[in-house]
C-alpha cells in the first residue's frame, strides 16, 4: 500500500517520546483502512488484541461488509505471514517484523490477567481493545505504550480508563491540513517572463501549440520554485505557463495564452474559466495518461470529464480510446435502500446519476455548447443517450470488479474518490494500461467514508503522490458554475 512502502520516514504519531522504544496497540478500524499497519511503525513494537483478530475474521466472511472483506483478508495473511512457525511463548512475546523493526505480537485480552487491567464491560468489542492497551501499558511499563483508533469515541473511553497515549493513525495522512493540498496552479505577476529572468531557451511546439520557455531555476523566487511539480501551472491575466520539465538548474515551462486555452472545445463544451481550461487541457493532452480534479459541487468536474471523454472517444473527431469506463465509490450518505436489482450496469446505474445527467446535457446541446439552440430532428435522433452510450461504448462498472482486469485505449472515470481509500486508489490506477488515460474526481469537502478524511482519502494521496510523475496533472476546481442556489449553497451551508 502507498501509504507504507512508500513513507517509511513519515511521522507516525503527533507525540515525541523520551523512550527509545514504543509499543502501539492497533485498533481493528487501523487494520481495515491501511492492511499493511503493522509495518508502518519502524523500530517500534506492534501488538494485536485477540479482539481484533476476532473482528477481522468476522469482517472477512460477513456480505454486510463486502467492501472491506479484502483488506481484512489481507490483514490476516500479512499477520499470520509474520507470526507463522511462531511459538505460543513468542505470539505473547514478540516476533521481529524485519530488519531494523520491532516485534509483532498478539495480546489475548479476554484472559482474567488481562481483563484485571480495566474496569471496563468485557462484552464490548471496543472495550476489551482499550482493556488490552491498559494491559500492555502495565506490563511493559518501560516502553510508552500508544492505542492506535481511527475512532474518536473509543479514544475518548481510552483516555478516560487510563491508556496515557492515545492518537489516530498518521502514517497515511501526507498533508498537516486539507487546506493545504496542492491546488495544481499558481498565480503569478502579469510580468512574470519580464521581471529579470534569463531565457535559455525559446521555440515553439507545434505539437503542443505553444512556446517552450527554458528559465533558470536559480532565478526564481524561492518560494515559488518550491511549490513547482511536473504539469502544475503558472498563471496570470494574460498566460498560462505549465511546468514540463524540473531538473537543478532548469525549468522548461509551456507558455500559451489565456484566450488560447479559453477557446478549447470538447464535444461542444468550452470552459467557463481558466482552471476549467487548464483542466480540460489536461484531460484533452494524450500525453498525460492521469487526471485529478477535485472540487466543491458543480464546480464542472463531471462535465469536462465527460465532455473530454466522447471528443476522444469513436464518437468523436480524435478517436483515441475504445471504450469509456465510468466507476465511483459505493459509499452511502443515509441509511441503504436495500438490493438492487438488475445486472452490473443496471445496478451501477443509481450511484452514477451524475453522469447520466451530464449525458442528457450533453444530448440536448448543439454545437456550440448552448442549450437554448435545439439540434434538428434528424440529428438529435443521431445523438440521443442511447445512441452516444453504444457508440462511445460506455460501460458503467463497479469497483468491486475491476480487481485483475487490464484496460488498454481506455479512457476511465473514477468518481467520488473522496471516499476512497489509497489502496482502492493503488488498485483503481493499476488497472490502466497502454494508450489508456484514468480520471478521478472527487470533492473532499463531501466525505462519507468511515476514518477517511481529506488529510488521508484518494483524492489527497492522488494529488500529493503523483506529483514527480511527468504523465499526470491535478486541478483543483473552485466555485459553482451549476446554478446561483448550487453555489450558494456549497459556499455556505
Amino acid at each position: 500500500m502507498l501509504s507504507v512502502l512508500n513513507n517509511r520516514d513519515a511521522l507516525m504519531t503527533e507525540n515525541t517520546s523520551t523512550s527509545s522504544r514504543r509499543a502501539f496497540v492497533l485498533d481493528t478500524n487501523i487494520l481495515i483502512h491501511d492492511p499493511q499497519a503493522i509495518f508502518a511503525f519502524e523500530e517500534h513494537d506492534v501488538v494485536i488484541p485477540m479482539t481484533v483478530l476476532e473482528e477481522l475474521d468476522r469482517i472477512k466472511d460477513s456480505p454486510k461488509h463486502r467492501d472491506i472483506q479484502r483488506e481484512a483478508r489481507f490483514a490476516i495473511q500479512l499477520i499470520d505471514g509474520v507470526l507463522n512457525g511462531a511459538s505460543a511463548e513468542e505470539y505473547q512475546s514478540g516476533v521481529s517484523l524485519g530488519a531494523e523493526m520491532g516485534s509483532l505480537s498478539v495480546v489475548n485480552d479476554y484472559d482474567d490477567s488481562v481483563k484485571s487491567a480495566g474496569n471496563l464491560k468485557q462484552d464490548v468489542p471496543d472495550n476489551n481493545i482499550i482493556t488490552a492497551a491498559l494491559y500492555v501499558q502495565n506490563e511493559r511499563s518501560e516502553f510508552e505504550t500508544v492505542l492506535v483508533t481511527k475512532d474518536l469515541n473509543a479514544r475518548l473511553k481510552a483516555k478516560c480508563a487510563g491508556v496515557k497515549f492515545v492518537e489516530d493513525y498518521k502514517s497515511d495522512q501526507l498533508i498537516e491540513d486539507a487546506d493545504m493540498m496542492t491546488p495544481g496552479y499558481i498565480k503569478v505577476e502579469d510580468e512574470f517572463l519580464s521581471s529579470g529572468f534569463t531565457h535559455v531557451d525559446s521555440r515553439n511546439n507545434a505539437v503542443k501549440k505553444g512556446t517552450e520557455i527554458t528559465l533558470l531555476r536559480s532565478e526564481l523566487p524561492e518560494e515559488l520554485a518550491e511549490q513547482l511539480f511536473l504539469n502544475c501551472y503558472l498563471y496570470n491575466n494574460r498566460d498560462t505557463f505549465r511546468v514540463l520539465s524540473i531538473t537543478e538548474e532548469q525549468v522548461i515551462v509551456m507558455q500559451k495564452p489565456v484566450a488560447q486555452l479559453m477557446n478549447l472545445e470538447a464535444f461542444g463544451v468550452k470552459p467557463r474559466c481558466v482552471k476549467q481550461a487548464m483542466a480540460m487541457e489536461s484531460l484533452l493532452d494524450p500525453d498525460i495518461s492521469l487526471v485529478i480534479i477535485s472540487g466543491g459541487a458543480g464546480s464542472g468536474k463531471t462535465l469536462l470529464s465527460m465532455c473530454s471523454a466522447l471528443s476522444q472517444s469513436r464518437l468523436g473527431e480524435n478517436k483515441l480510446y475504445d471504450k469509456i469506463i465510468v466507476s465511483r465509490v459505493a459509499v452511502e450518505m443515509s441509511e441503504p435502500i436495500g438490493f438492487l436489482p438488475g445486472t452490473e450496469e443496471e445496478k451501477m446505474t443509481p450511484w452514477l446519476a451524475a453522469f447520466t445527467d451530464t449525458l442528457e446535457v450533453l444530448c440536448d446541446m448543439d454545437t456550440t455548447g448552448h442549450t437554448e439552440d435545439k439540434m434538428s430532428d434528424s440529428e438529435a435522433t443521431n445523438t440521443t443517450m442511447k445512441y452516444i452510450t453504444e457508440k462511445a461504448n460506455i460501460q458503467f462498472k463497479s469497483i468491486n470488479y475491476m480487481r485483475g482486469r487490464n484496460l488498454t485505449r481506455t479512457f476511465a472515470i473514477f468518481d467520488e474518490m473522496q471516499n476512497g481509500s489509497a489502496h482502492q486508489l493503488k488498485t483503481l490506477v493499476t488497472r490502466i494500461g497502454e494508450g489508456s488515460k484514468c480520471v478521478v474526481l472527487g470533492n473532499v469537502g463531501q466525505i462519507d467514508a468511515r476514518y477517511l478524511t481529506p488529510k488521508n482519502c484518494a483524492i489527497t494521496y492522488a494529488t500529493e503522490r503523483f506529483k514527480p510523475f511527468d504523465g499526470s496533472s491535478s486541478m483543483i476546481l473552485e466555485g459553482s458554475v451549476r446554478s446561483k442556489l448550487a453555489a450558494f449553497a456549497e459556499e455556505n451551508l
